[in-house]
């Protein structure tokens, strides 16, 4: 496994890679659970099984799902200039700004793979290093910044370093 997928803490599911596509499989227990959080829904629209993966094509190897979570226009440009260059650039983005991603999706590195090709800009220590600022991203025409409402206190509303999902 290259990365869980996870909404908030729930692991939904994994990507993997598969040749020159990246897959994604839903995990089983997500899918047994009756209360589970929806990733979205296209994948609801469809019978799911963790032995059906999802991939994206030898062309564009990221499942859409996942590529739609990735910046776009300017913001994207600014992310692929501080990452080295790959065959897998979008995967590498995704690893890279996974904690940060839009609403409560989260793709992180799977911790029980330690065989995984994680590229040195998506490592855990390069995501949470405050001299590289680059650290969410949401699709979209215009640049936007991710912040974190205070639910004692919605007065308080933060700009997170990494890692903490915002609203």
């Amino acid at each position: 496994m290259i990365a869980q997928v996870m909404l908030n803490d729930v692991l939904v599911g994994y990507l993997d890679q598969a040749g020159d596509v990246i897959a994604f499989t839903f995990d089983e227990a997500y899918l047994a659970s009756p209360d589970r959080p929806v990733l979205g829904q296209a994948f609801e629209d469809r019978v799911l099984s963790p032995d059906q993966p999802f991939t994206g094509s030898p062309s564009i190897p990221l499942p859409t799902f996942f590529r739609n979570a990735l910046p776009e226009g300017a913001l994207r440009k600014v992310v692929e200039a501080r990452l080295q260059h790959s065959r897998l650039i979008e995967l590498d983005m995704l690893l890279r700004l996974g904690p940060d991603l839009p609403g409560a999706l989260r793709v992180v590195a799977d911790p029980l793979d330690p065989g995984a090709d994680m590229p040195e800009a998506a490592s855990p220590r390069r995501a949470a290093d405050t001299a590289d600022p680059l650290r969410f991203s949401l699709s979209g025409v215009q640049l936007k910044a991710s912040v974190h409402v205070d639910l004692d206190d919605e007065q308080k509303i933060t700009l997170p370093l990494a890692g903490q999902g915002g609203r």
